[in-house]
């Protein structure tokens, strides 16, 4: 009995090791696969997006998708490509704290629990710019610009585990003059460069 134990934990511990050397590889999405942890993506659309955020009944005040493929290479220089992301910044549009996959709901429990951002150090001050740079809005429901914060939430439906739960926990968020901004990473239709958005979803 240890000894199964000891192999199936032996060979859990190479998956992951697997994974994180080589998240990209074939085998490694069909392991994702079968956890439910990653579905092949496919092109999305504003009314798509908004269906899926209205049945989920998910609160927002602003949709934005990516404005084309050219901005997911350049977020992965920015270091923001784990999905799903979350932003939070300050009234200054300084970011003050941000996380990425499994975090993101850690992150943003502990934002809700404890609002008072005196411990928090603004750490960036090109990030929201640079963000914003590279988002098309689909809907903006607020556009006034006096929030004491901001969040960005950034998911996709080709990672539909974790972007399910981050979903889920924006429920949780009180609307004190909070921002609340979500981000689609999903191809979207319409993009140009349609070989480089297909070979992107291949590797």
């Amino acid at each position: 009995m240890k000894k199964v134990i000891l192999y199936s934990v032996g060979v859990l511990i190479l998956l992951v090791i697997f994974i994180f050397l080589d998240p990209g590889n074939i085998a490694t999405k069909f392991i994702l696969r079968l956890t439910g942890d990653y579905v092949p993506p496919k092109y999305e659309s504003n009314s798509s997006i908004l269906t899926q955020l209205e049945e989920k009944e998910i609160q927002f005040d602003r949709v934005y998708s990516l404005t084309g493929a050219k901005a997911i290479e350049e977020l992965k220089i920015k270091k923001i490509s784990t999905i799903p992301f979350v932003h939070i910044y300050n009234e200054q549009k300084l970011l003050m704290t941000n996380a990425a996959g499994d975090e993101c709901k850690w992150t943003l429990l502990k934002f809700v629990q404890n609002l008072d951002s005196s411990g928090l150090i603004a750490m960036d001050s090109s990030m929201y710019p640079f963000l914003l740079d590279r988002l098309r809005p689909i809907l903006i429901k607020s556009d006034q610009d006096t929030f004491d914060y901001y969040v960005f939430a950034g998911w996709a439906n080709w990672t539909p585990k974790l972007s399910n739960k981050l979903l889920e926990q924006m429920r949780t968020i009180k609307r004190q003059n909070i921002c609340l901004s979500l981000i689609n990473m999903d191809f979207q239709q319409g993009w140009e460069n349609v070989d480089t958005i297909q070979s992107m979803s291949k590797k």
